[in-house]
């Protein structure tokens, strides 16, 4: 993964969704993404679980593919609804 520069990371299990070493997923990186997977910006990503502890695991991340454009997200909408009164 090294060779391939994955970058490595400290990161929630809650937040990164793989809990036990081994576990990997694909991740379409938002072009408003900050912290770790911000150097990844509009990519593709594999994230893969390398490492656990009680809190906190040990992350890789690195670029699978490039996503296609009408696929990516520039930033996020939020729509609120509110009850009529």
């Amino acid at each position: 993964m090294k060779k391939r520069r994955y970058v490595s990371f400290i990161g929630s299990p809650y937040k990164y969704y793989a809990q036990r070493v081994g576990d990997s997923y694909l991740y379409d990186v938002p072009l408003y993404k900050q912290g770790w997977l911000k150097r990844f910006r509009g990519k593709r990503v594999r994230i893969v679980c390398v490492g656990s502890g009680k809190y906190k695991r040990d992350y890789m991340a690195g670029a699978v593919a490039s996503k296609p454009k009408e696929s990516v997200v520039e930033r996020l909408a939020h729509k609120y609804d509110f009850p009529k009164q």
